[in-house]
């Protein structure tokens, strides 16, 4: 499963993609800068991992983090790990396809691999 999430913050907008991992508990998350689904390459921060409630909550975070509203859902795939590399196939209603987390030298970017379905 992954979810993308608009955050809200006192400091402006920012969306949370989230990530289920096979064997893993909590869910690997990045930060992007700018919304993935009016841009095909974003840079993306890895952030700790969130807890599966954030797959499907909407609404105030508490102590003072924001709001999130979730944008899309769905399954997700995980094609290639490698320590600077990570190749997804999402299946949203709206992310849809093969993407790619790539640590290039430090700057982390989020990228769409194959035209959107």
């Amino acid at each position: 499963m992954f979810a993308l999430l608009e955050h809200t913050t006192a400091d402006g907008v920012h969306w949370d993609l989230l990530v289920e991992r096979p064997g893993c508990e909590r869910l690997a998350t990045w930060r992007l800068a700018v919304n993935p689904l009016e841009h095909s390459t974003c840079p993306a921060t890895p952030i700790g991992a969130h807890r599966r409630i954030y797959l499907d909550y909407e609404g105030d975070i508490g102590g003072g983090r924001g709001v999130v509203r979730r944008i899309d859902r769905g399954t997700s795939e995980i094609l290639t790990e490698e320590a600077s590399l990570i190749r997804l196939r999402l299946s949203g209603d709206l992310l849809r396809g093969a993407f790619e987390i790539r640590n290039e030298g430090g700057v982390v970017w989020f990228a769409r691999m194959d035209r959107p379905e």
